[in-house]
């Protein structure tokens, strides 16, 4: 289990250990620390951001660990994942977002805000991102197209929902309920991400608070399920995809992408080697001709003795045009 949107808090913010040691509880093995940021990222505007890597502490993990037990995790780490999300207004900034931009290189996970329709557009299109995460607390301000969403899907590209928003504003829930229906019907389920977006340890949710969330915005049980428990690990694929340049990808796990990137690299290095053994190979096979050419060009008395000692039911003859002995 993962939870891809938690505010970004500085390495010594008691909160954020807070955040940690309730995860660690809910049984969430992944986090994602989130960095927002408006307009074109650079290093200019990034450079203020600090890392959020927090370190919870070895009583605090014994301590739940019986907790941890009962939400059906086994696993006895939680990662932590830098995310970045650009809230963009303006088509020059949408363009920035690319794989050459080095600003974006620190960062594990990133998505973006559109604020209009040439921006969305764009993002589905043309954009390395990871996520679109609309804000549907208000009215959108642009219209989802069908056609446009499936050109993300194919790109693999998550639509995030932020369900954290419904639990304590009544006109967020009625917002929310009512601008996600017409993308999951576009959608038909796939490729969404649900998330929190939670600032406090009070407010976080198990993973199966977050599913019954789910069935709220018109997804069905299966689809929210998806939505929760293995969306993340596609998110996590396409991103570790990105950053080594190989998009777009379709694997199952993030550990089989990681055996798929080591085989790719495995697979050159061996046709390296087939090339130079082939090479070689050719070099000693004109190096054999030549010298048995030259062994052929050699004929002895004795050779000709014996062409001339054939069984006599075999008559022998020159053909016309070449100098090759041939019998019938």
């Amino acid at each position: 289990m993962a939870e891809l949107n938690i505010k970004a808090r500085p390495v010594k913010d008691k909160e954020g250990v807070a955040v940690l040691r309730r995860l660690w509880e809910l049984g969430y093995e992944r986090v994602a620390w989130n960095h927002t940021i408006f307009g074109k990222p650079s290093q200019a505007n990034l450079s203020n951001l600090s890392k959020s890597a927090h370190t919870l502490p070895v009583a605090d993990m014994n301590a739940s660990l019986a907790m941890r037990r009962l939400a059906g995790t086994q696993s006895s780490t939680l990662e932590q994942y830098q995310r970045l999300t650009v809230i963009v207004d303006d088509f020059a900034e949408a363009q920035s977002l690319h794989s050459s931009n080095d600003s974006l290189k620190p960062f594990d996970i990133l998505s973006a805000t559109p604020a209009n329709a040439k921006v969305f557009n764009h993002l589905c299109r043309e954009a390395d991102i990871d996520i679109i995460s609309i804000d549907f607390t208000r009215h959108l301000p642009f219209s989802i197209a069908k056609k446009t969403v499936d050109e993300a899907v194919k790109r693999g590209i998550f639509f995030e929902v932020k369900l954290g928003p419904m639990l304590f504003n009544s006109s967020h829930r009625r917002e929310i309920i009512s601008n996600v229906k017409h993308l999951i019907r576009v959608l038909r389920g796939r490729n969404i991400v649900l998330s929190s977006g939670m600032e406090s340890s009070t407010q976080l949710r198990c993973p199966m608070d977050m599913v019954n969330m789910g069935k709220m915005i018109f997804l069905s049980e299966k689809q929210s399920m998806e939505a929760v428990y293995s969306a993340w690990q596609k998110v996590l694929q396409h991103a570790l995809a990105r950053r080594r340049r190989y998009l777009p990808v379709a694997l199952t796990t993030y550990q089989n992408l990681l055996n798929t990137l080591s085989q790719h690299e495995e697979a050159q290095r061996r046709h390296i080697r087939e090339d130079e053994d082939r090479v070689s190979g050719k070099r000693r096979k004109r190096d054999s001709d030549e010298k048995a050419g030259d062994d052929e060009g050699s004929h002895t008395e004795e050779d000709v003795q014996e062409d001339d000692e054939q069984p006599a039911n075999k008559r022998s003859f020159m053909a016309p045009d070449d100098g090759i002995l041939m019998f019938e």
